[in-house]
C-alpha cells in the first residue's frame, strides 16, 4: 500500500494561504453590513461587531501560522475556535491541515 505524501511546499502553503484570505475577507465584510449598517437593524451592534473583529484576529493568527509553516499548530488552533468561526475556514484548507497535523504525529 502506498502512503501518499503531504505537500507542505511553498505552493501548497501559498495556496491555502489565499484561500483563507478570500473567506476572512468575505466574513469582515459580511459582518460590517450585518453589524455596523444602521438599516435593517435600527441600530449598530457593536458587541457583534466586537465578535467579528476577534474572530476575524483569530483567523488571520491561523492564516499566518500556515505562512509560516506551522500547519499542526494552525490545525490545533482552529480546532480550538467555535463551529461558527472555524466554518470561515474553507474546507480544502481545513482538510489540507488535518492530514498534515495527522502525519507529522
Amino acid at each position: 500500500m502506498m502512503i501518499e505524501t503531504v505537500k507542505t511546499d511553498k505552493e501548497t502553503c501559498d495556496r491555502m494561504c489565499w484561500l483563507l484570505r478570500k473567506e476572512i475577507g468575505k466574513n469582515a465584510q459580511s459582518g460590517a453590513k450585518h453589524w455596523l449598517a444602521e438599516a435593517g437593524h435600527g441600530k449598530i451592534d457593536r458587541e457583534m461587531w466586537d465578535m467579528t473583529v476577534n474572530d476575524t484576529e483569530d483567523l488571520i493568527c491561523i492564516h499566518n501560522l500556515i505562512e509560516e509553516g506551522e500547519i499542526p499548530l494552525a490545525f490545533e488552533s482552529a480546532s480550538n475556535l467555535d463551529t461558527a468561526v472555524r466554518d470561515v475556514i474553507p474546507a480544502e484548507v481545513w482538510n489540507w491541515m488535518s492530514t498534515v497535523h495527522a502525519a507529522w504525529k
